[in-house]
């Protein structure tokens, strides 16, 4: 599939919703229906996860698996990816 395929099915569905939610095509002219606003339920991720206040830098190339204790009931990892050269150490 194309990118130019991928474009056109997209614009196809664009134009399908804008129909099928009152909207109107005429020729090149698209008129979009406005909706009244409706509130959507509040959604919340990690519920009761809260930060400890501190952060720990382990500073090391992390190649099979790395174990460490935390209190608390979360973590975050963040980290880069590199390539790693297997004629080095």
């Amino acid at each position: 599939m194309s990118l130019n395929d991928v474009y056109e099915i997209g614009f196809k569905h664009a134009l399908e919703q804008i129909t099928r939610n009152g909207g109107k095509i005429n020729g090149n002219n698209v008129t979009i229906a406005v909706q009244k606003t409706q509130p959507v339920k509040l959604e919340q991720s990690f519920v009761g996860h809260f930060p400890p206040g501190n952060r720990t830098s382990i500073n090391k190339d992390l190649k099979d698996e790395y174990t460490f204790n935390f209190e608390g009931n979360g973590f975050v990892v963040t980290g880069e990816t590199a390539k790693w050269d297997s004629k080095s150490d």
